[in-house]
């Protein structure tokens, strides 16, 4: 069994953490005993101590995490987990809306990767999490950038995983279902669309990012990767993988909801 690791004392820093998911995991670490600093693009009223910071843009994000370590100490965790969403079909998506996903998504991922782990493998220890998307391991329709760039992060988190143990610092790749956060409210839709039946048809119920947030750092206190829930998304992605022609099955049957409870 994995050596389960203490989240007690540890300083962590969160992108995207003034809401959603971002929010639920500095919650979760508190209880842990963690010291959660969250950034975010806009001001948010939290509990936490905020730096404002756009993700994409390299120098401001690591200017931000420059002050937090003059304010509160070297980084043992840092979270990637801001993200913007479109739903729509690929011939309606311009280059600006591609560019925009995949710096703020991916890019951003990379931007906080850049900031923060080059003192963890001086120091000898640290964690990364990475915030997928069960969307990056399906390949999930009407949301090519947004799928594209969380299949980066998961990608950039199998190749870092195999890197970073050597200087002993972990990196987890986190893959969560739609969950019941900001993002799936106000995250945008091209004309003619309505993103919010859509995904409800595919699914009914999203998880809270409380349980979600609770599962990903179970998991992450034991070095697991990728951490992908829930069990049917697990089940999904596994038939995706070993039966192509199933997984392709499975993008039609997406698709198939998406012309009866897409269109407007």
């Amino acid at each position: 069994m994995a050596r389960r690791q203490s989240y007690q004392n540890k300083r962590a820093v969160i992108t995207g953490g003034g809401s959603g998911l971002g929010l639920a995991l500095a919650h979760e670490l508190k209880t842990r005993g963690g010291k959660p600093v969250l950034i975010d693009i806009e001001d948010q009223d939290t509990p936490f101590p905020l730096e404002l910071a756009d993700v994409s843009d390299a120098d401001a994000l690591s200017a931000a995490i420059n002050r937090i370590e003059q304010n509160h100490g070297p980084i043992d965790l840092a979270i990637a987990n801001a993200a913007i969403d479109i739903t729509g079909e690929a011939h309606q998506f311009t280059a600006e809306d591609w560019r925009t996903i995949i710096e703020t998504n991916l890019i951003g991922g990379t931007n906080l990767v850049s900031a923060t782990y080059p003192q963890m493998t001086v120091r000898g220890s640290g964690q990364l999490i990475l915030v997928a998307s069960g969307a990056g391991l399906i390949g999930f329709p009407f949301g090519a950038p947004y799928t594209a760039s969380k299949a980066g992060l998961i990608g950039m988190g199998h190749a870092l995983r195999a890197e970073a143990q050597r200087y002993g610092v972990s990196v987890c790749t986190a893959c969560p279902p739609a969950l019941d956060t900001p993002l799936l409210e106000t995250g945008k839709a091209k004309a003619g669309i309505d993103r919010q039946a859509f995904l409800s048809s595919v699914q009914k119920r999203p998880m809270s990012a409380q349980v979600a947030a609770s599962f990903i750092l179970d998991k992450a206190q034991v070095n697991k990767s990728p951490i992908v829930f829930p069990a049917n998304l697990r089940f999904g992605h596994k038939i995706a993988t070993l039966f192509p022609k199933l997984g392709e099955k499975i993008r039609s049957d997406i698709a198939a909801k998406f012309d009866r409870f897409g269109r407007r």
